[in-house]
């Protein structure tokens, strides 16, 4: 019970008991004119003596002294605090508060940063001021105690300097390490710290017409992006059957009927490694487990986006010719079929923003498989959109589930969200679903490139040119028109890249998964994988060197399964699939033999132990 309730209380019993007034009622004395007030102690309708009272109500003698006083001088009332509603001598005057909140400005003002473009997780940035990641409120603060001592004033207290902080300079934080920053932003911002303490009137107003522009820039890309995702949705709504499908296909009316614009997004995610377990062990943290790619394709309209899981053995690299292969297999599979698509994309040269990607969108529309075809990219550093939403769900479940095979990895994908499905690029028993095709090679004789393609962001193709590329450099810039094919030159609609085969695992890899990796996994995961590989391991100067599965030099335990004769004689052991038992409950590896060799080095000597078994 609260204080002031359990005061409220003892106060009630002593008005119910109390006598005041009359005749005392003492027998060995004469009754006397009462001069005091006085209480009966109760309890469930019985007396008792003051001391128990005390006790059942945890109340000291003298708490219990300034409650009756409080009851004969004001009534049945609660206790009020001598000090309440007066100031004390210590308390900070207007000045000290002004004084801190005008130190804690101009200290912004120096040091702050003021970004123009958008500040993932963080609502209403405009008008913020960021403090560097390295400066903390105690520095500030200990700053602040050093001026008040030069100016011979009294400083406040850390924790009051706090307090004063948040309501007043609520706009002042310090900001978060972050990457994949735009370069622009810190350009600028760095020019506009340089010029405020050079006290540089003409350069702080470049500088921040700089910022504007920039800014401006950035929000006109970003509101056009969301207009077409709009238009998008608006065109779609009603074509499904089921719509409680999650407007999924199959559709009431083939989209290619239909004179409307579908929009995808494609970009790739950061990789992930399995076996991956939300309780690590310590030792798998130094180890390279197997690799497998993300590469999203969204659909917003929908919503739903078609998640490419590259395993390790399926992987081609991150050029041009897989993102094309991907999106390609992706139209015709599980796309919209559409007249015309609108793309959007981050700005990497590497893989999205390059003449392939482009000299593909030519041959779309003059292969007659789409009319009009535009892709845009966002600005650098402010390329955050629709993929990395689903990649971050994706990526919130798997932290949280126990993954040791790429189908678990699949299930893991199709239970992070409605919204995120699977396409795996190859299976885990070896099968190749998505081909990668060679169209570098295939557009290098048919299309020319566009020369300073980086300064462009918006690009167009339409049927009824056949060639030519329009090309602005912002939303609302002048069109540049290229005409990219080549003389002489005839497109044929059913013909196709050459196919690249996947290069795979190296003999090394492989051996490091089956040594390193594999006790980390489920016994019913271990065959598929980390499996026994079907080769020897190459030892000396025959040893292929893969990038980060090589042994530290001192104190490595190798182990080496030499090539045994029932391995030459016999065909190699088929891979179990996830889960799959087999007929004979003793199976033991293939090899009977197996060498362990300990080194290491100690007075001089290298002993070695062998163990046969």
């Amino acid at each position: 019970m609260a204080k002031p309730v359990q005061e409220i209380a003892i106060m009630s019993q002593m008005a119910a008991t109390s006598t005041m007034g009359g005749l005392s009622t003492g027998n060995h004395r004469r009754q006397n004119e009462r001069k005091r007030q006085f209480f009966t102690f109760m309890h469930q309708g019985h007396k008792i003596c003051r001391v128990t009272f005390l006790k059942l109500h945890a109340c000291g003698k003298s708490r219990f002294e300034e409650i009756m006083k409080n009851y004969r001088m004001n009534g049945l009332i609660p206790r009020v605090h001598g000090n309440a509603g007066k100031t004390p001598n210590h308390a900070l005057t207007y000045n000290d508060i002004l004084r801190v909140v005008a130190f804690i400005r101009n200290y912004a003002e120096v040091h702050g940063i003021s970004l123009p473009g958008r500040i993932p997780g963080m609502k209403s940035y405009e008008n913020k001021k960021f403090l560097p990641c390295s400066t903390s409120k105690r520095q500030v603060y200990l700053e602040y105690a050093e001026s008040c001592e030069g100016l011979h004033v009294k400083a406040c207290a850390e924790t009051t300097f706090n307090m004063l902080w948040r309501p007043y300079l609520p706009y002042i934080e310090k900001m978060k390490p972050m990457s994949d920053l735009c370069a622009t932003c810190k350009e600028i911002s760095g020019l506009i710290i340089r010029s405020a303490n050079m006290q540089s009137d003409e350069r702080i107003t470049e500088a921040m017409q700089k910022a504007l522009d920039h800014r401006s820039l950035v929000k006109k890309e970003r509101e056009y992006y969301k207009d077409v995702l709009k238009e998008a949705q608006l065109l779609l709504k009603g074509l499904y059957t089921d719509a409680g499908n999650n407007y999924n296909p199959p559709l009431t009316m083939p989209l290619a009927m239909l004179n409307i614009v579908a929009h995808y997004s494609f970009d790739y995610a950061q990789q992930v490694h399995y076996p991956s377990s939300p309780l690590q062990a310590g030792p798998i943290y130094f180890l390279t487990p197997r690799k497998c790619g993300i590469f999203g394709v969204c659909c917003e309209a929908i919503p739903q986006q078609v998640n490419f899981l590259i395993d390790e053995s399926f992987d081609t690299g991150k050029g041009a010719n897989p993102v094309i292969s991907m999106v390609h297999f992706y139209l015709k599979n599980h796309g919209l079929n559409s007249v015309s698509i609108h793309f959007n994309a981050d700005n990497c040269t590497g893989q999205n923003k390059n003449n392939t990607v482009i000299q593909y969108l030519l041959w779309r529309v003059m292969t007659g498989l789409n009319a009009s075809i535009s892709i845009s990219f966002l600005p650098v550093g402010h390329t955050k959109f629709s993929p990395d939403w689903c990649f971050e769900l994706l990526k919130q479940k798997f932290r949280k589930a126990e993954v040791d095979s790429l189908d678990d990895f699949i299930q893991v994908v199709e239970q992070s969200s409605a919204v995120n499905k699977t396409q795996p690029v190859g299976s885990s028993n070896g099968e190749l679903i998505v081909e990668t095709l060679d169209w570098c090679s295939y557009f290098a004789t048919l299309f020319k490139k566009i020369k300073g393609i980086t300064g462009f962001q918006h690009f167009v193709v339409n049927a009824t040119s056949p060639g030519v590329v329009a090309a602005r450099q912002a939303v609302d810039g002048p069109v540049t028109q290229f005409n990219l094919l080549k003389e002489d030159v005839q497109i044929m609609e059913d013909e196709l890249p050459n196919i690249l085969p996947p290069k795979g695992m190296s003999t090394e890899r492989k051996w490091y998964l089956y040594e390193k990796i594999r006790p980390f996994c489920r016994y019913q995961c271990k065959d598929v994988t980390c499996p026994l590989p079907d080769t020897p391991r190459l030892t000396g100067s025959s040893r292929q060197s893969t990038p980060g599965v090589d042994d530290p030099p001192d104190l490595a335990m190798e182990i080496e399964v030499p090539h045994s004769p029932r391995q030459s004689l016999e065909p190699p052991a088929t891979q179990r699939k996830c889960g799959e038992r087999t007929d004979d409950k003793n199976v033991w590896e293939e090899n009977t033999e197996i060498e362990v060799i300990a080194s290491f080095t100690a007075n001089q000597r290298t002993p070695s132990v062998t163990c046969d078994l």
